[in-house]
């Protein structure tokens, strides 16, 4: 089974033989194979056959003749049938006289009603540095792997599935009787007709839908429990709260770069905004470029009065990843000019070497519930590792050592034990650990708000998670809030979260 890949501007490649299968959706027309076409003039095509003019006009495919009659039309089930095996299968319709016969997307084609794949177990397989997904199905019973499509004139079409198969970053495939297994770039932009049907889509090296993630998510449940829980919605304003928040001296901050939006001071527990200032740290890349660090993830612990954050730069040329620990993070609001490493005040840099952490990016971090104690995540939440971090003069090793008698930490750590879950969690905008689980948004959602709850199982090293939505329905029965639910803090038993999009924040009881 030929795959066909779409270029990044979406023309096809060279399409694969599809043995014979087409398309035409007329009154009273099906989809059929080859069998059904050498009998359509016995069966119930008959009467749209019946209307093509006998007056010596040819039905014509993408211009060419299929046959012509002389006054007494053509007969499919005889020469025409090698014309019709030969029809190219590039999505063009039927024409009679100018007129489609098999024009997709017409008031009476047919559309795909459900669709579903027979198979034993589903094997997924990440490279975690090109992102790619290559997908393996299990053949161990002679049914597995059929893709089984019902449309909507009550037939059913019934496909092998190619095995494995690969998805590269920002890939979907999908399928369709006319053209077949497909492989789509996402950039611009996610495309399922009627008529076809999404087997998988990796997103940022996860399959986030299609038929394969309904088995996966099957066979291997994402969820523990679910909860649907009503938020509530607070406006403020014309201001985002976009990627991380965190609570220092009663006062809920924002922190976001400057080229995407302002860090942000609001009151609590009413949420009332306070002012404005700006944040941006650069770093220098491992080729002596310098990018700037993603503030996506932040915690700041009032006993220690320390911030805490990761260099979530998702970069290639990054040299590795780093944490931060910053001093004097309550004082940034009051700056006049924008907040940098040269005038953040002081702070500590952890260095995550690729040593101990092979193949991992993306670091987030929040504080423990211990004193002196951090999460890492890393991997988009694939992995958790639970630090100890070295005070004074204490090296404990891993990292850079850098006694300063002026900052608490020294720049080195100890990982206490690692965490991991599949990388299908989808992964976090920010985190906090609150009442013994970590809390994070889930990105890029469809159908609600949604927030994570993970439970990190020592005696295992498992990651168990529960799903906390949001999902207020419109009068047209579509959902009111989607995309990205971004930045999280834990303030007097209630979960509050941000919006990249939306103005607003959402708040709930965190005692569920």
């Amino acid at each position: 089974m030929l795959i066909k890949r779409s270029s990044s501007n979406g023309t096809g490649v060279s399409p694969s033989n599809t043995n014979g299968h087409i398309i035409i959706s007329g009154s009273d027309v099906n989809v059929y194979d080859e069998t059904v076409v050498k009998n359509l003039a016995t069966h119930n095509n008959r009467p749209t056959l019946d209307k093509l003019s006998d007056n010596g006009t040819s039905l014509l495919f993408n211009g060419s003749a299929i046959g012509g009659g002389t006054g007494g039309g053509s007969d499919p089930t005889h020469s025409n049938l090698d014309t019709l095996n030969k029809l190219s299968d590039n999505g063009s319709g039927l024409l009679f006289n100018g007129v489609a016969v098999g024009s997709a997307g017409g008031t009476n084609s047919i559309f795909v009603t459900s669709a579903f794949v027979l198979c034993g177990d589903v094997l997924i397989n990440t490279d975690a540095n090109q992102k790619s997904i290559t997908v393996s199905l299990n053949t161990d019973l002679p049914l597995n792997r059929i893709l089984s499509v019902n449309y909507s004139n009550g037939t059913t079409r019934s496909e092998s599935i190619p095995n494995p198969f690969t998805l590269q970053a920002g890939e979907y495939m999908v399928w369709n009787a006319a053209l077949g297994f497909q492989i789509k770039s996402q950039s611009a932009g996610i495309s399922v007709p009627f008529d076809s049907v999404l087997i998988a889509m990796n997103w940022n090296g996860k399959i986030t839908g299609g038929v394969i993630f309904d088995i996966y998510n099957k066979r291997y449940p994402i969820y523990e429990k679910e909860y649907s829980v009503n938020f509530k919605e607070v406006p403020i304003g014309s201001l985002k709260t976009y990627h991380s928040m965190f609570v220092c001296d009663n006062e809920l901050i924002t922190i976001e770069v400057p080229s995407v939006g302002s860090s942000n001071v609001f009151s609590l527990p009413d949420l009332t905004f306070v002012k404005s200032f700006n944040v941006s740290f650069i770093e220098t890349n491992a080729n002596l470029t310098t990018s700037e660090m993603r503030l996506v993830a932040s915690d700041y612990n009032q006993e220690v009065r320390a911030l805490i954050m990761g260099n979530s730069t998702n970069n290639g040329a990054e040299e590795y990843m780093k944490g931060y620990i910053f001093y004097n993070a309550d004082t940034w609001k009051n700056s006049a000019t924008t907040v940098t490493f040269a005038n953040c005040g002081l702070y500590t840099k952890l260095d995550f070497l690729p040593a101990l952490f092979p193949g991992q990016t993306t670091a987030k971090m929040c504080w423990a519930a211990e004193k002196d104690m951090c999460y890492l995540t890393t991997t988009d939440l694939k992995y958790v590792h639970k630090l100890l971090l070295g005070v004074g003069t204490s090296n404990l090793g891993n990292g850079t050592y850098a006694y300063d008698a002026a900052k608490r930490y020294n720049g080195t750590y100890k990982i206490i034990q690692t965490y991991s879950q599949d990388a299908m969690k989808y992964g976090n905008k920010d985190l906090q650990f609150y009442r013994g689980s970590l809390w994070y948004p889930l990105k890029y959602t469809n159908g609600g708000y949604k927030i994570q709850r993970s439970y990190l199982c020592g005696s295992s090293g498992q990651i168990k998670t529960d799903l906390i939505y949001y999902n207020p329905i419109g009068q047209d029965g579509q959902p009111l809030l989607t995309g990205s639910p971004e930045g999280i803090v834990a303030y007097n038993g209630q979960i509050i979260c941000g919006h990249a999009t939306y103005p607003k924040m959402y708040v709930f009881d965190a005692t569920l």
